[in-house]
């Protein structure tokens, strides 16, 4: 079984159904006996800050994003994070890498599925992580 990273983006396409990647995100998730599915508390809080600022017309209650993160992602998803000093040699390895501004949340990412031990990054911004050394293979859902 391969294991697999999602991205923030994987979980806005797959519970917003009006966005154009949607059903290909949905179906992604659906696998779960093809992947074994992480994804780092960064991409849950990522996830919840999209979500309830959305524009749209009707705004999202924020009860009822942790009611999606609660009962569609925490049953079927490993959430991983990096350990105090991990965070720390990660800072380190950013700061050598001259890693700044934003690119910093998806490097954290990667380092995460790094940690995991995953086959692949499926994410719907394939060159925010392609500029990445990694043997992850970062993946767009079909």
């Amino acid at each position: 079984m391969k294991i697999a990273f999602l991205d923030t983006s994987i979980f806005v396409s797959a519970f917003y159904k009006k966005h154009p990647l949607h059903d290909s995100c949905l179906n992604l998730l659906s696998q779960r006996k093809k992947y074994r599915f992480i994804t780092s508390s960064h991409a849950l809080t990522e996830y919840y800050s999209v979500m309830t600022r959305l524009p749209i017309p009707i705004k999202i209650d924020p009860l009822v994003i942790f009611s999606l993160i609660e009962e569609n992602i925490v049953p079927y998803i490993e959430i991983a994070s990096l350990t105090s000093n991990e965070s720390v040699s990660f800072l380190k390895k950013a700061s050598r890498l001259q890693i700044i501004g934003g690119n910093i949340h998806d490097f954290y990412h990667l380092n995460v599925a790094e940690k995991a031990k995953c086959d692949i990054l499926y994410t719907l911004n394939t060159k925010d992580f392609i500029k990445f050394k990694s043997e992850i293979k970062i993946l767009k859902p079909e």
